[in-house]
């Protein structure tokens, strides 16, 4: 989306990421629309490419050096920090090294009774740290909440995701799963990933889809007024 503003109304600009990893979700679809859409304005820089990420910003200077030495200057520096829980977590003990682990059939804190963890803090394994994993996650802990209280076991947990990326207007590619507790962890039911070849016509539909989906989860959040 960034891309496509720049494309747009600052054509002289370019995006340029470095990343920790030599890796991360969707990338095939990522990089083909990158290549397609903006050619000459995003460039990916992994792990192997910048000799393990960014060593050094310079907010002064707005530079930031990578570990190979390389020195950019930049207009705009976005830096997104190692993610882990947040600070309340652990001091309320639910907290293990980056995350809290957690029941999966409920989402209960393994480590503090009567304490759930959703969203992001949870160790959700294979499930990512989405809105709409969130929004399952909790539908899950009221379930399982209520029939404590009136004494009844939870019906089965079946967790939801969704993710979508814009590309373009009117084209959008998504990753959607299932997934049930394991013994220890989440494991994945089905799944689906867009595909690299898809056609106009079913892009603009993921595009609606994405639209619809925004508009329902928002309201199933905070109501409808």
């Amino acid at each position: 989306m960034i891309a496509h503003y720049v494309k747009t109304y600052k054509p002289k600009s370019k995006i340029i990421i470095f990343d920790p990893k030599s890796d991360f979700a969707k990338k095939d679809l990522f990089v083909h629309d990158w290549e397609t859409h903006y050619e000459g304005i995003v460039e990916w820089l992994g792990t192997e490419m910048t000799d393990g990420g960014i060593k050094k910003v310079d907010p002064t200077a707005m530079t930031v050096t990578t570990y190979d030495g390389e020195t950019i200057k930049a207009d705009v520096v976005n830096i997104i920090p190692a993610q882990k829980a947040g600070k309340i977590a652990y001091l309320a003990g639910c907290g293990e090294e980056d995350w809290c682990p957690v029941n999966p059939n409920d989402f209960s804190s393994l480590n503090v009774k009567d304490v759930y963890v959703l969203g992001d803090s949870a160790e959700a394994t294979h499930m990512p740290k989405s809105a709409s994993s969130a929004n399952s996650h909790a539908k899950i802990l009221a379930n399982a909440i209520l029939a404590e209280l009136v004494g009844k076991s939870p019906s089965q947990a079946i967790y939801y995701n969704v993710c979508w990326s814009l590309i373009s207007p009117d084209n959008c590619v998504k990753y959607t799963a299932t997934y049930l507790p394991g013994e220890k962890e989440l494991e994945i039911k089905t799944g689906f990933l867009s595909a690299v070849d898809e056609s106009k016509a079913v892009r603009a539909q993921t595009y609606r889809e994405a639209v619809d989906w925004y508009e329902d989860v928002t309201s199933d959040m905070f109501g409808k007024d």
